[in-house]
């Protein structure tokens, strides 16, 4: 057992020991386990890289490579390692292509100096936001967030009523998009995300195909839970009809899919989140087993011409005898010749 004792009389310190006044080793182990636990989980507060989600392969960009000052070797660099990355993609496993991706945007990363690592946390898709919005007409916030995160916003009939929000938390634009859907798409709205352009839709009045980004597996985890985007899988010998039961039922009201039977291939519309969803289960519906071969039977073998000669045998018993134990053959006696 451990004592502590105070030798100054202070009224916050009396309370203090009156609080751990008795540390027994038991004690101890349980504060110091306590501690690790919270430092394991609160690890991101102090070991964070503002630019970990960014996708370094966007640096070959004109845009981005312009705002970053990339000299004329560093574009050719960026280029190149994005060209060996779309290879190596390609040709690369499912499970592995994570760890190809990372590998390269290590490389492209290396390639920038510190000035222009420290440049990139100016670019509009990295700036960190912030919402405390009491009472703004939905309008007024759109119009806010696109400047904010340098996109175009394309707008008829905004949301009525008024939008009443406070979060202390730091959000990325990906972020505070996903944010925002979450409570558009509970007002009949949502915000689609395609390239620079920011298009708040009514989904009541459906989703145009033209304007929703058509995504591979691998970039959904660029995009928010909440944002609608359409993603085409492809189902090998899976059964299409059963495919798509299963799917059904998932979808919700803006949810919807397309079969392409020829190619094998469901194109479907939803949220992100419920794209994961369905991707998982398409991946536990079984391929129909291959019924057993039937065995062929086995052809007969070709005939054969041979002549026989009759010796001591008398001609007419001996083709009788023939016809009886063979009568698919074709005899014919030549009895000058006793053949």
């Amino acid at each position: 057992m451990y004592r502590i004792a105070f030798s100054r009389k202070n009224s916050r310190l009396d309370r203090f020991r009156k609080q751990i006044a008795v540390l027994t080793p038991k004690r101890i182990i349980i504060c110091g386990l306590l501690l690790v636990f919270w430092l394991a989980g609160n690890s991101n507060l102090y070991a964070q890289d503002p630019v970990a989600d960014f996708d370094y392969p966007r640096l070959a960009h004109p845009e981005i490579a312009e705002f970053l000052e990339l000299t004329d070797a560093q574009r050719l660099d960026v280029t190149r390692l994005v060209a060996e990355l779309s290879e190596k993609i390609a040709a690369a496993t499912e499970t592995d292509r994570a760890a190809v991706t990372n590998d390269y945007r290590g490389q492209i990363k290396a390639i920038l100096t510190a000035e222009q690592n420290e440049r990139m946390l100016l670019l509009p898709e990295l700036r960190k936001l912030k919402f405390n919005f009491v009472s703004p007409k939905w309008e007024d916030v759109l119009r806010w967030f696109a400047k904010q995160a340098d996109l175009s916003l394309v707008m008829n009939d905004p949301p009525s009523g008024a939008f009443n929000y406070t979060d202390n938390r730091e959000h990325t634009p990906a972020e505070a998009i996903d944010l925002l859907n979450s409570i558009l798409l509970t007002k009949g709205f949502t915000l689609v995300r395609r390239e620079k352009l920011l298009i708040l839709v009514e989904i009541k009045d459906g989703i145009p195909d033209e304007i929703l980004p058509r995504l591979t597996l691998d970039e959904l985890d660029k995009r928010g839970t909440f944002e609608i985007v359409s993603v085409l899988f492809s189902l090998g010998d899976k059964p299409l009809s059963v495919v798509e039961a299963e799917i059904k039922p998932i979808l919700g009201s803006y949810g919807k899919m397309a079969s392409l039977p020829n190619s094998r291939q469901l194109l479907v519309t939803e949220t992100v989140g419920k794209i994961r969803a369905i991707n998982l289960l398409i991946q536990t519906i079984p391929s129909p087993v291959p019924p057993p071969a039937i065995a062929q039977p086995v052809p007969p073998e070709p005939p054969v011409l041979e002549s026989f000669g009759f010796g001591g045998f008398v001609a007419v018993a001996t083709n009788s005898t023939i016809n009886q134990k063979a009568p698919a053959a074709i005899n014919t006696g030549d009895w000058s010749a006793a053949q």
